[in-house]
Parts: structure tokens; sequence; C-alpha cells
């Protein structure tokens, strides 16, 4: 509602239609509430009545029964992740200390309690990074 709102005024004050879209994509969170893909069946497995908003038209091929059987999937990248967690408290608990400041590819951290130490090293670039 507040996205049409938003555009409504928007047009009121002389904007155009594609202006109100590009400025709407850009702030809305709307473009994330889209029904949860969970499978390639009509509706994306969702529901069995159409949904108010639309589906992504990717749920063919995006979906949480073909990343449940993919273990490179994103999702059970994040499982992992949280099961990692989980099992370590250190990663909750630990102090943080950035290791790297001013590199511009690497976030790299250390979680520590005691003598038990975890590196955290992330490479946020598209391409391979060193560190030394």
């Amino acid at each position: 509602v507040k996205s049409i709102n938003a555009y409504n005024d928007m047009l009121e004050n002389g904007f155009t239609e594609e202006q109100c879209i590009k400025h709407l994509w850009a702030v809305s969170r709307d473009n994330a509430r889209t029904p949860m893909q969970w499978s390639n069946s009509i509706n994306a497995g969702f529901s069995n009545s159409k949904p108010w908003i639309g589906i992504n038209p990717n749920y063919k091929y995006i979906n949480v029964e073909d990343q449940i059987n993919d273990k490179e999937s994103i999702l059970n990248f994040y499982k992992d992740m949280i099961r990692i967690r989980k099992n370590n408290p250190i990663l909750i608990y630990g102090e943080y200390k950035l290791i790297l400041e001013n590199h511009d590819k690497i976030y790299a951290y250390i979680r520590e309690i005691n003598e038990e130490k975890f590196i955290i090293i992330t490479n946020l670039s598209e391409n391979k990074a060193q560190y030394k």
C-alpha cells in the first residue's frame, strides 16, 4: 500500500511512470516480498490459490526443493554456517578482533576466548585475493 501511495504521489508531482518504478525498485521492500518459492510446481508450491503478489518467474529453477538436493546450493551453505555457529560458542561469545582494517578485498577477523581461536577470512570481491 505504501508503495502504491508513493507511486501515485510521484505521478501527481510530475514524475514519469518509468521514474516512479525505478525509484520504487530502489527503495521499496515489495520486491523482496514475493511468495516463498518452495518448488517448481504451480504457484511455486506456495499456495493452491493465486497469491495476491506476483511470483518471481525464476521459481522453475530457483526453489527450495531444488536447493535441498544440491550440496553446493546457497540454502545448504547457510545451513552449514548456522550449524558451525551453533556448535562453536566462540563464534557467538568470543572477543572480536579485526585483522585487516584497510584491505580493499578481504574482511578478516579473529574470535577468541581464552586459548581458543577462530580466524575468519572472507574475500568480498569477485576476483581472487591474497592474504599474507
